[in-house]
């Protein structure tokens, strides 16, 4: 989890490891992300391209195909 800084730097972990009474309590009284909120989020941290160019999307599915005949 160390390695992930978007989920280490999250107001929801710090709470959770740094907590401060009933940690459900404060947890439930944390504000919740509106969907938009959480996609933008996603969005952001995995660098989220929602129009990929034909050769990205080319290149991801040869790594797809690859992986199916690996599993095979």
């Amino acid at each position: 989890m160390a390695k992930q800084p978007h989920l280490l730097n999250s107001d929801t972990f710090k709470v959770f490891a740094r907590p401060s009474g009933d940690i459900e309590k404060v947890l439930n009284a944390h504000p919740k992300l509106t969907a938009e909120a959480t996609v933008e989020k996603f969005k952001t941290v995995l660098h989220v391209d929602e129009f990929p160019s034909d050769a990205q999307v080319r290149s991801a599915k040869e790594v797809i195909n690859d992986f199916s005949a690996f599993c095979k």
